[in-house]
């Protein structure tokens, strides 16, 4: 059965899949083999249950306390088994979007063989995730396992992974999303909001993101603009940025060349955060906006109007022409 779902799978990376999970065993491709545990757990139970009754019809005078025993054990034994069954559930659904990733790669030409222990260890995590959001991070993990040259998540992320709920799991693609697209993303300057409502006090005590420290002028796709010579500033700037784990995690769930969804108006709202925090520390800004034939064009930014009425994205942001502040 395991050798004909194989032999249907058109990748190797989903071959490589099938193999994997064929060893931690499953109803779905080829019969799911309970945890040892689990299961020793259930036939002891079962067995206490048989001895309870063997004990209530030969002592009749301890009938009251067996039944209540008896009771309880049953119930423990319910538990279980609807435990096992909603993990059971999970994890197949699970194995199966992380089926359809791989098959959906244009990069898994070149399979990899996962590991046994890596495989217990990742289904032990990820049959306790039932919502679907959370869910496709996780099939997204096991596509990436079983292809050469995409991130091998590492027990430490599985770890870190398994704390991930909806709303985590919702802030860390927000996150991810600005990082990429401006390579980090800018802390929030006193009495401006989070443009994304990110949670950022818990990403930080998951150890996904850290702050960073870089030196120079900025450069984006459009513009790039730096401390005018008239600055007698430093130009070493303060941000946020994924950490070790946090990359590692990202590069597991997010494909290198996939748009992770961040709105031109999310986008423009954290240059403009990055602009004010520059105006903090220093007088005037030199912005040289992009013309379509790649080259720059310089234009003054003053301090001296009011800032967060001044830059509006639509006025400096993806335009052709500079803009200059007014005085």
């Amino acid at each position: 059965m395991k050798e004909k779902a194989i032999a249907e799978v058109g990748s190797e990376a989903g071959r490589s899949l099938l193999r994997g999970f064929g060893t931690l065993g499953n109803a779905a491709f080829g019969g799911w083999v309970a945890k040892r545990e689990a299961a020793r757990l259930v036939t002891e139970t079962e067995g206490k249950l048989k001895a309870a009754a063997a004990v209530a019809a030969a002592r009749r005078e301890q009938e009251l306390t067996d039944v209540d025993h008896q009771a309880t054990l049953q119930r423990r034994v319910e538990r279980l088994r609807i435990e096992m069954a909603r993990e059971q559930s999970n994890l197949e659904a699970i194995q199966k979007r992380a089926l359809e990733y791989a098959e959906g790669d244009s990069g898994n030409t070149t399979a990899r063989e996962i590991d046994e222990d890596w495989l217990f260890r990742f289904a032990d995590f990820a049959q306790k995730v039932s919502d679907g959001d959370v869910q496709a991070l996780w099939a997204r993990v096991a596509s990436s396992a079983a292809m050469q040259g995409s991130t091998l998540l590492s027990a430490a992320g599985l770890q870190t992974l398994a704390l991930f709920d909806k709303r985590i799991a919702e802030n860390f693609q927000r996150f991810t999303a600005a990082a990429r697209r401006l390579g980090f993303v800018p802390h929030v300057p006193d009495g401006e909001a989070e443009p994304q409502q990110i949670d950022r006090a818990t990403l930080l005590d998951l150890g996904l993101i850290r702050e960073t420290m870089f030196q120079g002028a900025y450069k984006f796709a459009d513009f790039r603009f730096e401390a005018s010579e008239k600055a007698d500033m430093t130009d070493l700037h303060a941000h946020m940025a994924l950490t070790l784990r946090g990359s590692e995690i990202a590069r597991a769930v997010f494909r290198k060349d996939e748009d992770i969804p961040l709105s031109e108006e999310h986008e423009q709202q954290y240059l403009r955060h990055v602009l004010l925090q520059e105006f903090q520390h220093k007088k005037q800004l030199a912005l040289l906006p992009r013309l379509p034939d790649g080259s720059l064009v310089s234009a003054t930014i003053s301090k001296e109007s009011d800032i967060r009425n001044m830059i509006t994205a639509q006025c400096w942001w993806r335009k052709t022409s500079p803009v200059v502040s007014s005085t």
